[in-house]
C-alpha cells in the first residue's frame, strides 16, 4: 500500500485513478487497465512462478511487514481430490478466500489470498459430492497454507539444522512458522518418500541395505531397522522392532530384491536366508572387524614389559591386558630410598601427600613387571579400587612432583619466603614446652636432623606436643638469635636442613596410551610412507629417460665410472616414539 493524495491506496488502485484523470478512461477500461498493470509490475518485481494460468492476479498490497497478492480463479473444470475425475459443473458462483504463504522477497513475507471455486462431483459414486479446486504445482494439497515452492524452501532449510533453527531462520527471512510446523512438513514429506519407495519403486530394489537403530539414545524399546536402498543411497522404509518376523515382513516388500547388506546381528541373516536372498556383511562391520583382529593381535604380541635403554635411564613399556592400555615410563635408572626422600624433601611434601606420591612409584613398579590390579593389591595390602584410582591419576601425580622439584631448583630459595613463619608478638621460645628438650633440638638441627626427626626423638623421651609446635619453636630460636647465628645463616642458605643443595634427580614421567592410540599411529604412519612411496614412484617415472644408443655409447666409454642404480624406496616402518 502506499500513500497517495493523502491516503493509502493500493497500486492497482494508483494506476486506476491516474488513468480516469490523465487518459479520461471510463472507469470500468481503466479498472481493467490497472489490473493488466499491475499484474506487469507486480510480476516483474515479485516473480511470480508456477501460477496457474485461470488464476487472475488482481491486486497487490503491502501492509507494512508483508506482501498479500491477491488472485481470483476464472476456471470452467476441476478434477475432484477423490475420484480424479473432471468436473465442470461449479457448485455457485460464490468464491472462497484462503491464505498460503510463498517464499519471502528480500527479507518481506509474501502471502497469496487466492479466491477459488466449488464444483460438484460428477462420479455418482464418489464420496466426494461437492469440492474445492486444486492448483497443483502451485498448491499441491487441499487445505494446504503454503505454496510447493515454500515447502521445498522449508524442507531444504530443516536438512541442515534442527526445526527450531529453522524456523528461527526462516523467521528472519520474513516468513512466519513455527518449529512445529517445520517438524511436521519433515516428517509428512518423509512419510511420502517412504510410500513411494514401498509402494512404486519396490520392483526397482535389486540390493538393500539393513540395520538397527534406536530412536530414543539408550532405550531398547524404540529400536527399529532401517532399509537403505544400496544402488541410489535413498531411504526405503523405517520399521519398529528388530526380530527376524520384522525383516522378513519388510524384506517380502520388495519381490526383485537379490542382495541383503547386514550388520552382525542374527536376526537380519536368518530373514535373509529364510527368504533365500544373499546375505553379505556390510562394508563397515567387515573393516571393524578386521581392524579390532588386528588390534587384538598387537596387544598380544606385545610382551608384559620391556625396557629399553636410553641415556642414563630407561624407557619402560608396559602391556596391560586388563585394561587394554599400554603404559610408557621414563625411569631413572636408580630409585633408591634416598632418591626418593630427596625427591620428597625438594617438593616439601606433606606426609600424606608424601604417602600418595610413594604408593603411585609403587604402582608404578608393580605396573612396569606386568602385575594386575589384584596383584598389586595384594603387594601392597591396599583395596583394588585404590590401586585402579592411582594407576589412572598416576600421570597426574607424579607430573605435579616433577614441576614442584623444578620449581625448587630454578629457585632454591624462593620457598624460603614461603616458609611458615610465627607472629612478631608470639610468647618467647622459653615458654614454649619444647624449651626442656633445648639442647637436644639445637644438637640434633646442628647434624641437619627433620623436624619429623626430632619430634620422634623428643616423643620418646616423653614430649606430648606436635611436630608443628616443634616447628614453630625452631623459627623462633632462629629469630631471636637463640641458636648460633652461623647455624641460623646455614638454615637459610641451604633451605634444607643444613643439606647442601643437591643436583637435580633424574626425571619421571609416565604416558598412558590405548591400544586404539597406537594402532591409529601405526596407521598413520603407513599411510605417510605410502604416499611417499607413491610420489617417490612418480617422480622416477617423470624423469627424462636416456635413449638407449646415447646410453650404450656412455658405456663404451673408458676411464669412466657408471654410477650405480638407484635403490629401490625402503618398504619398512619407521615408528616414532611414542
Amino acid at each position: 500500500m502506499c500513500m497517495y493524495n493523502g491516503k493509502i491506496e493500493s497500486l492497482s488502485e494508483i494506476i486506476r485513478d491516474t488513468a480516469i484523470e490523465v487518459l479520461g478512461l471510463p472507469f470500468e477500461v481503466a479498472s481493467t487497465f490497472a489490473n493488466i498493470a499491475t499484474t506487469k509490475v507486480t510480476g516483474f518485481f515479485l516473480r511470480f512462478e508456477n501460477i496457474p494460468e485461470f488464476l487472475i492476479l488482481k491486486n497487490v498490497t503491502y501492509d507494512g511487514e508483508q506482501f498479500i497478492a491477491e488472485w481470483e480463479s476464472v476456471s470452467e473444470k476441476a478434477n475432484c481430490p477423490m475420484c480424479s475425475k473432471t468436473s465442470v459443473h461449479a457448485h455457485s458462483i460464490r468464491l472462497y478466500a484462503e491464505m498460503v504463504q510463498d517464499v519471502s522477497i528480500h527479507g518481506t513475507g509474501l502471502w497469496h489470498k487466492i479466491w477459488r471455486k466449488k464444483y460438484v462431483c460428477s462420479n455418482d459414486h464418489c464420496l466426494h459430492k461437492v469440492f474445492l479446486e486444486g492448483f497443483p504445482g502451485f498448491i499441491n494439497m487441499r487445505r494446504s497454507r503454503m505454496t510447493v515452492e515454500f515447502a521445498e524452501h522449508v524442507l531444504r532449510t530443516a536438512a541442515t539444522t534442527s526445526n527450531e533453527a529453522a524456523a528461527m531462520q526462516l523467521k528472519a527471512q520474513g516468513a512466519k512458522i513455527s518449529g512445529d510446523t517445520v517438524i511436521r512438513l519433515v516428517l509428512k514429506h518423509g512419510a511420502k518418500e517412504i510410500e513411494t519407495n514401498l509402494y512404486d519403486k519396490a520392483s526397482t530394489v535389486v540390493k538393500a541395505g539393513i540395520d538397527d537403530i534406536n530412536l530414543r539414545k539408550g532405550d531398547s524399546g524404540t529400536a527399529c531397522m532401517v532399509i537403505i536402498n544400496l544402488e541410489t543411497r535413498k531411504l526405503l522404509a523405517i520399521a519398529r522392532g528388530t526380530t527376524a518376523e520384522t525383516a522378513r515382513q519388510v524384506l517380502m516388500m520388495f519381490p526383485n530384491l537379490e542382495v541383503v547388506s547386514r550388520d552382525r546381528g542374527t536376526a537380519m541373516a536368518s530373514a535373509a536366508n529364510e527368504l533365500n536372498k544373499i546375505s553379505v556383511a556390510d562394508r563397515f562391520h567387515l573393516t571393524d572387524n578386521m581392524h579390532d583382529a588386528i588390534k587384538r593381535t598387537l596387544h598380544e604380541t606385545l610382551p608384559k614389559s620391556m625396557y629399553i635403554p636410553v641415556g642414563d635411564s630407561w624407557i619402560c613399556l608396559s602391556n596391560d591386558s586388563e585394561s587394554g592400555e599400554l603404559f610408557v615410563a621414563d625411569i631413572p635408572s636408580s630409585l633408591s630410598e634416598s632418591d626418593i626422600r630427596q625427591r620428597v624433601r625438594m617438593a616439601h611434601l606433606n606426609m600424606k601427600d608424601e604417602t600418595k606420591y610413594r604408593e603411585a612409584l609403587r604402582v608404578l613398579e608393580l605396573t612396569m613387571q606386568g602385575k594386575h590390579a589384584q596383584e598389586i593389591s595384594d603387594a601392597l595390602g591396599i583395596p583394588v579400587e585404590e590401586v585402579r584410582k592411582l594407576r589412572s591419576n598416576m600421570r597426574e601425580i607424579i607430573s605435579d612432583i616433577e614441576k614442584k622439584i623444578d620449581a625448587y631448583v630454578a629457585d632454591p630459595h624462593g620457598s624460603v619466603k614461603k616458609q611458615k613463619s610465627v607472629s612478631p608478638t608470639a610468647e618467647h621460645s622459653s615458654k614454649s614446652i619444647v624449651e626442656p628438650y633445648r639442647d637436644i633440638v639445637v644438637e640434633m638441627r646442628k647434624e641437619g636432623k627433620s623436624r619429623k626427626i626430632i619430634h620422634d626423638e623428643i616423643y620418646r623421651l616423653g614430649f606430648k606436643g606436635s611436630m608443628n609446635t616443634v616447628d614453630n619453636y625452631i623459627i623462633k630460636l632462629e629469630r631471636e638469635r637463640s641458636i648460633d647465628k652461623e647455624i641460623a645463616d646455614a638454615r637459610i642458605a641451604a633451605n634444607d636442613y643444613f643439606i647442601p643443595l643437591p643436583e637435580r634427580p633424574g626425571r619421571i614421567s609416565v604416558r598412558i596410551y590405548s591400544v586404539k592410540t597406537v594402532y591409529d599411529r601405526v596407521l598413520a604412519v603407513i599411510r605417510k610412507q605410502r604416499n611417499e612411496n607413491v610420489e617417490n614412484e612418480q617422480s622416477q617415472d617423470e624423469a627424462p629417460k636416456i635413449h638407449s644408443e646415447d646410453k650404450k655409447k656412455q658405456l663404451s666409454q673408458p676411464g669412466e665410472q657408471q654410477d650405480e642404480a638407484p635403490a629401490r624406496p625402503c618398504q619398512c616402518i619407521e615408528l616414532e616414539r611414542i
